[in-house]
């Protein structure tokens, strides 16, 4: 069984430099205003064994309570945002799986990156939307809508302001240029698997 974390945002007051041990990796991550999730990307270090290496970034809340006092980075009209900003340890990474709430993709699509130490790699912007299947007005759309797209104008301004000693030189933008590059498949290939509701009967 593979042990994973969900990985927390980096001190405000970190240094990064030659001699550092760990990269870190950013990553925004967006949603509508009042959706909670959460809203989860997995990466497994592809040099760390079968057992190990699964890193977790989330975004969103487990419950609505919870997400009435959450703090974002961004508010943009009725799309809300998260920077994570987390260390990683070097080496190449892949997507293991996402989910958005309770929905999950049958299979992600193959990517990997780079994490080297010493530097700051920027890995875009992924948008999530779960739909409510029973609305009527979303009754013909997908469980969930999934966009990577790069936003470094707007996440390496907020980076800046949120960590001063960062030395922005050391970053390695990996932003995605097309869909074809990002990490999710086209809306049309993505098969869901919708989650099995057990109703308790009186």
């Amino acid at each position: 069984m593979l042990t994973a974390c969900i990985k927390s945002n980096i001190a405000p007051d970190t240094h990064l430099n030659s001699v550092s041990k760990k990269g870190i990796v950013v990553l925004s991550m967006d949603f509508p205003r009042g959706q909670t999730g959460p809203f989860i990307l997995r990466f497994k270090n592809e040099e760390s064994g079968a057992f190990g290496g699964l890193e977790v970034l989330k975004a969103g809340a487990s419950s609505t309570w919870e997400l009435a006092f959450k703090k974002y980075d961004f508010k943009e009209n009725d799309l809300y945002g998260e920077l994570k900003v987390v260390e990683f340890e070097p080496g190449v990474y892949r997507l293991s799986s996402w989910s958005v709430g309770k929905v999950e993709p049958n299979a992600v699509k193959e990517y990997r990156f780079h994490v080297e130490a010493g530097k700051i790699t920027y890995l875009g912007n992924a948008f999530f939307k779960q739909n409510n299947p029973f609305s009527r007005s979303e009754a013909n759309a997908p469980l969930a809508i999934t966009i990577h797209t790069d936003k470094s104008e707007r996440d390496i301004k907020a980076l800046s302001g949120l960590y001063p000693n960062l030395d922005l030189n050391h970053l390695i933008n990996l932003a995605p240029k097309n869909a074809e590059t990002g990490f999710f498949k086209p809306e049309q290939d993505i098969e869901i698997t919708i989650p099995v509701i057990n109703a308790i009967v009186n």
